[in-house]
């Protein structure tokens, strides 16, 4: 049911950068304060023309905050292994979806162009399309070039392959998400290319031959798999193309955390380990020269080691460093080949948000302290060593800096801030990966930010975005659908603020950034003419969304909420809504919130609900029914709009998750029903009442035990869509049993939310990573035709995508009657291509696009009681 009527909770999930040992999901965390200040501050500079402010400060105490909220979201029982529960699901969905796409390909079909769910026997059949954003990228972690492409690692765990110009970006793994992806390395050989990939997720290594196509795990790191993650991958260079890895893992012996560092004498395919440190991970790097016959560098804590093809460490020596090593939250180690060894440095990142730097010379024969950088660094590759030029260094944290003396002083690229009044030539805030490559005339810089990628071949003095186009790596919070005007889509982003697009031609929407930060809880009381949303530390509203930029705010003056408070429009008046606190003393209370005369004022209501409110949503039926969830699984209902409240007895339900909530959906049918889902490791993620929520019974047959973020419902009450950590999910409430929906058409990632469209027949879901997509629910022809599919008929169209004429070729077996007909995502018949008796043989004909809008469209052709289809896409 679309949102007009309904303001689920929405639960929002990250992927974890840290892997912990014991379960600390069950851990309830001290209550952070809430960042009034950092709020205020980059709310000033994005409505203020960006003034001209360092609020890096502020950033970086946000970015901590919601980072400790992160860690902490997985509820479940003591003693539960929520993340292997994760990962065992994840490893049979990766398995079905390798398995439909080998039979795809036996077909002669490409699986990265196939939008239907094949499967005949899911109850729920339909088409995924893609909507956005194409122009606001997200947050990139790593970059390598090969032969004029770039071959970039995203926070969503996909690998994308561009242009060196940011042209043609491709994902190369959709149907398999590598979470927080470390490194990417490209092992020529003749005439192809091996793609290495590092990341945080079963296997902790993939490697493919051929783009993509196929993704196959590497052996030998069963320690780090099982606990920890890549820290670095380094390829030394020679002939054999020996890979090098430091990971972080457990040292079960002396029950500690360690560091080991691992070799791959195969390309990849598989490691084995050479040396386990005793520290943690933040105090080893490692870094490898190009030159063939240089040795590879090690950096364990203050010690620097060198090592050959073998991987035999020898010591160099030690750093005349002073600082305490449990001050370190990251070391860094890069270098730069030279005629009498490699240059090193060394790049402290400390606890007091600075980074300290040190030169090892000559290979580490002369050792010295150079001088301190401005800001701590953000990720592990956010350092990096010109090749060209003598000791000029590059530093990423919320800003970038390049150094042309070694570290000894520092020059800022630009305020982030600045990004915002030129996206061209600014670089985004967050600076999660620089590096340098040559591109066989001079020597160039790519940095990876929270915003896509940029570009310079002035050593950062200028900057180029790369990503403004077919970058699609967005991380949403939610998403809100105009309910009258459906090609005006509202969408909440990490880092990319409050965005807004006005404009649906059918394909990839463009959005319009109208403040940075980050913004969940879009709802609106009179179906998106305004829109009400949360940041952490403030509610913002729009009173006219569509057509104006101008908000009005209102600072959290309760404490002790979710991260991103859940909101509820109120359905008698759009400019008023009720948050779910905290408190400005104490409790857990209602906060009515009500737009007068340009200002919120903000009414704290008087019953205390127990624990932190989780979800809040009414009936659209009877709109006086109420009911708020909190945080504990507790569940409460008011028959008269929240007059009195009672709580359901005897019962306990999903928890909420520290940083964003839980779910409630009221039924558009009936107004005694009602669903709730939330966390389902230690108990169902889903249950059903039938009584208002007086009582309630698990209602997940076949959903898997994991987190489910937001849920919504078609309005004529038939389907029941859930976005949740391992992929969406679909019930047909005329049968029992969940079913996952991605197939094929849909990536793996993390879904956080879904709407349900009335207009456009759609569920809408928000990915963290890979943007907005849509599934467009078969009812009819052409998706559940029980006809056999076949691959002899090879059908083919070129150009595709296409403007205005495609030429679509196939091959017949036998003389007989062929029907060629183009469908719409909606499985509506757009227009009959060809229809007539043909010979056998290969035939040709056009396909005209001039009377059809631009979007993605399914062609099928049926001969001889077979069918094949192909995904085409018109352009204009």
């Amino acid at each position: 049911m679309s949102r007009r009527f309904l303001i689920p909770g929405l639960v929002i999930l990250t992927v974890l950068s840290f892997i912990f040992l014991g379960d600390i999901s069950t851990q309830t965390p001290q209550r952070q304060p809430q960042p009034t200040d950092t709020s205020s501050g980059i709310r000033a500079s994005a409505l203020t023309g960006l003034q001209h402010r360092d609020l890096a400060g502020e950033r970086r105490e946000f970015k901590q905050q919601r980072r400790e909220y992160f860690e902490s979201m997985h509820k479940a029982a003591p003693g539960t292994d929520w993340k292997a529960m994760d990962e065992a699901t994840r490893a049979r969905l990766t398995a079905e979806r390798a398995q439909e796409r080998r039979v795809l390909r036996n077909r002669g079909q490409d699986p990265d162009m196939q939008p239907l769910i094949l499967t005949g026997k899911r109850e729920a059949r339909g088409i995924w399309t893609e909507k956005g954003s194409n122009n606001l990228a997200g947050r990139m972690h790593t970059t390598t070039v090969h032969e004029g492409s770039i071959y970039a690692g995203s926070s969503g765990g996909i690998v994308w392959r561009g242009s060196v110009a940011g042209e043609n970006w491709t994902p190369l793994n959709d149907w398999l998400r590598m979470p927080s992806i470390a490194t990417v390395e490209i092992l020529p050989q003749g005439g192809s290319h091996r793609i290495v990939v590092f990341h945080n997720g079963p296997s902790l290594v993939h490697y493919s031959d051929d783009e993509g196509l196929d993704w196959i795990p590497a052996t030998g790191l069963n320690g780090p798999d099982s606990w920890g993650s890549p820290i670095r991958a380094e390829l030394l260079g020679d002939a054999a193309q020996t890979l090098f890895l430091a990971a972080q893992e457990w040292n079960y012996a002396d029950w500690n955390e360690a560091v080991g560092f691992y070799r791959s004498a195969d390309r990849g395919a598989s490691f084995q380990q050479l040396q386990l440190f005793d520290v943690g991970k933040a105090l080893v790097d490692i870094w490898c020269p190009p030159g063939e016959d240089s040795p590879g560098y090690l950096i364990q804590d203050k010690t620097l080691f060198s090592f050959d093809q073998a991987g035999i460490l020898t010591p160099v020596g030690t750093l005349p460093a002073a600082h305490a090593s449990s001050a370190v939250t990251r070391t860094h180690l890069r270098g730069r080949t030279t005629a009498d060894g490699a240059d090193l440095y060394i790049a402290f990142s400390m606890n007091d948000g600075t980074s300290l730097i040190y030169s090892a010379l000559s290979g580490g024969s002369a050792m010295a302290y150079r001088g301190v950088a401005p800001e701590g660094t953000f990720m592990n590759n956010s350092f990096e060593v010109s090749q060209e030029k003598d000791g000029e260094l590059y530093i990423g944290g919320v800003d970038a800096y390049r150094s042309i003396n070694g570290g000894q002083s520092w020059i800022r690229v630009n305020h982030w801030y600045e990004y915002y009044d030129n996206m061209v030539g600014r670089l985004h805030a967050d600076i999660p990966g620089i590096h340098i490559y040559h591109d066989g005339t001079s020597e160039k810089v790519l940095v990876s930010t929270d915003g896509g990628i940029f570009s310079s071949g002035n050593g950062l003095v200028s900057v180029q975005n790369i990503s403004l186009a077919g970058m699609r790596i967005s991380q949403y919070y939610d998403v809100y659908t105009h309910q009258t005007q459906p090609e005006v889509v509202f969408a909440g982003a990490q880092d990319q603020g409050f965005q807004r697009s006005l404009g649906d031609d059918g394909g990839i929407m463009d959005f319009q950034q109208t403040i940075s930060g980050d913004y969940a809880h879009l709802v609106s009381g009179n179906g998106g003419s305004s829109i009400w949303c949360v940041y952490p530390g403030f509610a913002m509203y729009y009173p006219n969304a569509v057509n104006s930029t101008s908000a009005q705010f209102w600072d959290f003056t309760v404490s002790g909420q979710y991260w991103l408070p859940p909101l509820m429009a109120d359905p008698s008046n759009p400019a008023r809504c009720w948050l779910g606190g905290g408190s400005s003393g104490s409790g857990d209370h209602l906060v009515a919130l009500n737009s007068v005369s340009g200002n919120i004022t903000a009414t704290e209501q008087s019953h205390d609900f127990g624990d932190r409110i989780s979800a809040l949503a009414f009936s659209p039926l009877q709109t006086a029914h109420r009911y708020v969830m909190t945080g504990n699984g507790n569940f409460h209902y008011s028959t008269n709009g929240g007059g009195s409240w009672t709580q359901s007895p005897a019962f306990s339900g999903p928890e909420g998750h520290y940083f964003h909530g839980a779910t409630i959906v009221p039924s558009p049918e009936d107004p005694e029903t009602v669903w709730i889902g939330g966390s389902g490791y230690s108990n169902p993620p889903v249950y059903v009442s039938a009584d208002h929520g007086q009582s309630f019974s698990a209602l997940a047959d076949g959903l898997p035990s994991t987190l489910v973020y937001m849920m919504d419902v078609s309005d004529n009450g038939q389907w029941l869509f859930a976005a949740t950590e391992v992929g969406p999910y679909v019930l047909n409430l005329d049968e029992t049993t969940w079913q996952p929906i991605a197939g094929t058409g849909a990536p793996d990632q993390v879904y956080w939310s879904v709407e349900w469209v009335e207009a456009l027949q759609v569920a809408r879901f928000a990915t963290y990573g890979r943007g907005i997509w849509d599934f467009a629910v078969d009812t009819g022809s052409p998706a559940s035709e029980d006809l056999p599919l076949v691959s002899h008929f090879d059908l083919r169209a070129a150009p595709n995508p296409f403007n205005p004429i495609s030429k679509i070729s196939f091959e017949i077996g036998q003389a007989g009657p062929v029907q060629l007909d183009l469908y719409n995502v909606r499985g509506a018949k757009v227009a009959e291509v060809f229809r007539g008796h043909l010979e056998p043989g290969r035939h040709e004909k056009n396909l005209e696009g001039y009377r059809l809008a631009s979007g993605i469209y399914l062609l099928r052709l049926h001969a001889g009681g077979r069918h094949e289809d192909l995904r085409v896409t018109l352009v204009k």
